[in-house]
């Protein structure tokens, strides 16, 4: 899942030969629209708070819309 047409378009193009059973690429401008979290402060208490928020809704989103009958599956995280 990303926020970026530009990025989603190059997941599309960067997988689409590769031999999965199934794979699902979002594009998804997130739910905290209204404050953007600054990259810089994004270590401070209050950042982390809200960005902890945003990737705990983004993750429950994507588990509910995308999986099926899946036993596995893998989070690949950016920030990780």
């Amino acid at each position: 899942m990303t926020d970026s047409e530009d990025e989603y378009n190059h997941f599309i193009r960067a997988t689409k030969d590769i031999p999965l059973a199934r794979l699902t690429i979002l594009m998804h401008p997130g739910f905290n629209t209204t404050t953007a979290l600054d990259r810089k402060h994004r270590h401070d208490r209050d950042a982390q708070t809200a960005r902890r928020t945003e990737l705990a809704q983004l993750r429950n989103y994507l588990m509910l819309s995308t999986l099926r009958d899946e036993r596995h599956v893998v989070w690949l995280d950016a920030d990780v």
